[in-house]
């Protein structure tokens, strides 16, 4: 009864839309492609195609009888194309007939590749991936989607309708093979043109997922709202949900654990309410996560129960079992903290086979997708390369060329690093030498200074002695005194020349920058001042220079004259200035 009622239903919309027929004879190739989608609402999967079949074949015996042979091959590559999916899905693929099918397509797309057909050679490159991918054969799907992106990249929506539907799938093939910066670029059209349809919300949400496995997570989350929100507008409960949990996942990857919480619980509760299990076992994964991280256990296995029960019911089976890997984890740690090792080791068990199968598929998916480029890129190299042996040269030449200056710089900047180096150390090296050199002259001034000291003393301490026997009758111990005193009288000129040399190394300049200052001061003056440098009482810098404090008092009041300083300024501020 429902066959009858179907075929009566397919000959009502046939019949009143044969007329209409004659709208898109002989017209561009865009045009009719809007038709056939328009009239027929027809998508690129094999359930709309199968109840599309009889309308095919009747526009393409109307376009065979009016001689119109692009809609003609046009709708000859449809037919073609649902005869391969529903060969695939019956016992006739058993018995040749998918080969068949497969080598009639593949004929007729070498046929449009001959006649350089420029729309419907990357159609038919197009359909025939969406079968490989359909068959999991996703090296040989994605060959074929860059060659066929090759050509309709440069086309404009209205000469090339279905390039928004091609784009997606490619930047789909981009995100399986993680390569995320070619898929956002890839999606960026389509998410611009804002058509709102199913392709439409796939590639917002891809889009925004290459944002998110990139860590941008402002930017991931304005387009998953962006999702949401339409998702409302167009009443796309799936696409609501799908947006929410993404949210969600979003904030939990970012850290942000109280709002993805928030989130997936509002996930959880869509999906009980709205009955999509896969939005149950997406939500409690990472829910019964938070709840074990939280020591609320029993939630936690509750959780994590209820997720797999979805799981194993769920229509939606995910490429990599992200959240059944999520939700055997929690349950050995569950049933480890409550001591039942036999159980925890069970879904522990579990999780390592789901594991070891996530690893080989995603290296599986990394080795095809890079294999596809580069056979993609051979395969253009060879094609441009026939009758072009001049080129060849030209290119190899290039090559060497560009070897030999790579090597040239290679070896001139190991060269210019390794002089670098050793300038470097030579430097250090030095610098070393003229700190110890300093150190050693510091040193000995210091030790200098010290003698001059401890001679002032001296000097004080005979001097004691003479008061002493200032009043004696003793000439001749007098004299002796006197001679003593004598002998220790210090800094000659031979002893200043000395002097002045430590000091120099000590404090560089300062007796150049002094004479530039003070031009005008006497010899004795500018030995004042740089003992005055060194901190040294009055009766120090007598004894120092073999005169009395009065003498010293002399010059400082003289200095301060030629300073313009005050009876009451302090000289040390102004050496401390020079």
């Amino acid at each position: 009864m429902r066959k009858e009622l179907l075929t009566l239903l397919l000959c009502c919309v046939y019949l009143p839309i044969a007329a209409q027929h004659n709208q898109i004879l002989n017209k561009r190739f865009g045009e009719q492609v809007k038709y056939v989608d328009s009239v027929f609402a027809i998508e690129q999967s094999p359930y709309y195609l199968k109840k599309a079949r009889n309308k095919y074949s009747s526009i393409y015996e109307f376009a065979q009888e009016h001689n119109d042979e692009q809609l003609k091959t046009y709708m000859s590559l449809l037919i073609n194309t649902l005869e391969l999916y529903e060969s695939s899905r019956d016992d006739s693929a058993r018995t040749g007939v998918l080969d068949t099918h497969q080598n009639r397509l593949l004929q007729q797309i070498g046929i449009l590749e001959q006649q350089q057909n420029k729309y419907l050679y990357p159609t038919a490159l197009m359909y025939y991936s969406s079968f490989l991918d359909f068959q999991g054969r996703y090296t040989h799907a994605f060959e074929l989607k860059l060659k066929a992106y090759e050509i309709y990249a440069a086309y404009t929506l209205k000469e090339f309708p279905e390039k928004l539907l091609f784009l997606n799938s490619l930047g789909g093939s981009y995100y399986k093979f993680r390569d995320y910066y070619s898929s956002a670029e890839t999606m960026k059209e389509v998410v611009a043109e804002k058509i709102y349809d199913n392709n439409y919300f796939t590639s917002v949400n891809t889009y925004a997922l290459c944002y998110r496995n990139l860590n941008q997570w402002d930017t991931a989350e304005h387009y998953f709202n962006i999702l949401y929100h339409e998702a409302i507008e167009y009443k796309r409960a799936d696409w609501q949900l799908i947006s929410k949990l993404n949210i969600a996942h979003t904030y939990y990857r970012s850290g942000r654990i109280t709002k993805a919480h928030q989130y997936f619980t509002e996930a959880y509760e869509f999906a009980h309410k709205n009955g999509y299990n896969f939005g149950i076992t997406e939500s409690t994964a990472r829910l019964a996560k938070i709840a074990f991280d939280s020591n609320y256990y029993a939630k936690a296995k509750r959780l994590a129960h209820e997720g797999l029960s979805a799981h194993n019911t769920n229509e939606w089976k995910f490429t990599y079992h992200s959240d059944a890997q999520r939700l055997y984890g929690v349950l050995a740690e569950v049933y480890e903290q409550e001591g039942n090792y036999r159980t925890a080791y069970l879904y522990l068990d579990s999780l390592l086979m789901v594991v070891d199968s996530t690893s080989a598929n995603r290296l599986i998916n990394l080795s095809t997708a890079i294999k596809a480029k580069s056979e993609l890129l051979t395969d253009k190299y060879l094609r441009e390369k026939e009758n072009a042996n001049i080129a060849e040269a030209r290119r190899k030449r290039v090559l060497y060329t560009s070897i030999i200056c790579i090597a040239l710089i290679v070896v001139i900047s190991i060269l210019f690093f390794n002089r670098q180096y050793i300038r470097r150390k030579q430097l250090e090296a030095e610098k070393d030498a003229a700190e110890t050199k300093l150190s050693a002259s510091k040193q000995k001034l210091d030790s200098y200074t010290k003698n001059l000291q401890e001679k002032t003393r001296l000097i004080e301490q005979f001097s004691k002695e003479i008061e002493q026997y200032k009043n004696s009758a003793n000439q001749e111990e007098k004299n002796s005194i006197v001679l003593r005193l004598q002998e220790a009288t210090i800094l000659t000129d031979e002893d200043w020349t000395d002097f002045r040399q430590m000091f120099e190394q000590v404090h560089a300049g300062y007796i150049y920058r002094l004479k530039e200052k003070l031009p005008d001061l006497t010899p004795g003056e500018t030995r004042f001042m740089v003992l005055s440098k060194l901190r040294l009482s009055n009766k120090e810098m007598a004894g120092i220079l073999g005169v009395g404090t009065s003498t010293v008092r002399k010059y400082k009041h003289q200095v301060r004259n030629k300073l313009g300083l005050p009876e009451d300024g302090d000289i040390n501020e102004v050496t401390d200035m020079i």
